[in-house]
């Protein structure tokens, strides 16, 4: 089994990608002060109340560290998310309706 301190880091990783404070952690998970400065590892209560609170953590990656840390935020074979598909593909059609365009003209 993986060593639980590294939840830890994995939580603190989340936070700083998400410009979260470890007070605001607390404060919005009823997690106990401190908790990240101490040794020893975060009970499944308070990783429960984290993941409860911050929906959009994936749990895998969080419990794991595989695979990606916010829920929908995977990547296909052109290692793009799939909002980032979705972005690209609306660009494509406007550039190729441009390009029939002029093309017409």
């Amino acid at each position: 089994m993986r060593e639980i301190s590294t939840f830890k880091e994995r939580i603190l990783q989340y936070a700083e990608k998400k410009g979260i404070t470890k007070y605001e952690i607390y404060q919005n998970t009823g997690i106990s002060n401190g908790i990240f400065s101490q040794k020893g590892g975060l009970s499944e209560d308070n990783l429960l109340k984290f993941l409860s609170y911050y929906a959009d953590i994936s749990p895998e990656w969080l419990l794991t560290g595989k695979g990606s840390m916010l829920k929908g935020d995977t990547t296909n074979d052109t290692g793009c998310t799939a909002d980032e598909n979705s972005k690209l593909i609306r660009e494509l059609i406007e550039k190729n309706g441009e390009l029939r365009q002029q093309l017409g003209d």
